[in-house]
């Protein structure tokens, strides 16, 4: 079985290292940066996740369009579809008000529990006794 496996010429093989697809690949990633870049000094960060979301569905459906085809996956799409509602979900969602100090907010917290036990604490006089 394996001397007849290993004797036989492959069917395909596949080359590793460095090639002409490694160079187009980072020569892409330089250029999603510098765009990236540009976006973000005209708009915020929010905007840019909206576009990578949607560039997301895009490229899924694409791939399912454009040779080699590939079959649909229904569990893919729903994850795709789920990842981008929940990034328009925080783009719709109101923004908090200026006015909340979040980190001052424990201190409070445990500044007004200090307080409400040392008010406990404190010994209670009758009216009628005298010290």
């Amino acid at each position: 079985g394996f001397e007849r496996c290993r004797l036989s010429t492959p069917v395909d093989t596949i080359e590793q290292g460095y090639d002409h697809r490694t160079l187009v690949l980072v020569f892409f990633y330089a250029y999603r940066e510098a765009a990236l870049n540009v976006v973000l000094r005209a708009f915020d960060a929010l905007v840019k996740n909206l576009v990578n979301s949607s560039a997301t569905v895009a490229v899924f459906f694409l791939s399912l369009l454009i040779p080699p085809q590939k079959e649909f996956n229904a569990a893919k799409c729903g994850l795709v579809i789920v990842v981008v509602l929940q990034i328009q979900q925080y783009a719709s969602a109101p923004k908090p008000e200026d006015s909340c100090d979040l980190l001052a907010t424990p201190a409070r917290a445990a500044n007004s529990l200090c307080e409400s036990f040392a008010e406990e604490e404190q010994p209670t006089t009758s009216r009628g006794s005298t010290q």
